[in-house]
């Protein structure tokens, strides 16, 4: 029987080419097929669509137009302030899985590489 070969670790995630140990659950290895990364973006349109009322309100002039343009700051930064949302995918013949879920890009794709390098080195 082999020993393990670890592929990472941290405190909440471990990889090795027997299992997968994620927040406290744990997925083998050996169910798993492949791994990927899906990108969530967040909804920009709430901000934008604030943005441009805004602009209506400081055309419009008046008193609207000190209203306006804190609408149009707002909605300029609720559009571009939200981050994507990165969802580490686990594909088994069970179906699919989201096994992690981070704003942190670098940090998805170096968990998808270990799990699918664990998944081609195989339990020996």
């Amino acid at each position: 029987m082999t020993s393990e070969v670890e592929f990472y670790r941290d405190s909440n995630y471990s990889i090795t080419n027997r299992r997968f140990v994620c927040r406290g659950e744990t997925y083998a290895i050996r169910n798993i097929t492949s791994c990927a990364v899906y990108v969530e973006h967040p909804a920009r349109w709430p901000g934008a669509a604030l943005a441009v009322l805004g602009l209506f309100n400081v055309v419009a002039g008046g008193q609207l137009s000190l209203i306006g343009v804190l609408m149009v700051i707002v909605g300029l930064a609720w559009a571009m302030l939200p981050k994507n949302t990165y969802l580490v995918h686990l594909h088994t013949s069970a179906g699919e899985r989201s096994a992690v879920s981070t704003k942190n890009s670098e940090f998805a794709f170096k968990i998808a590489d270990a799990v699918s390098e664990a998944v081609a080195h195989g339990v020996d």
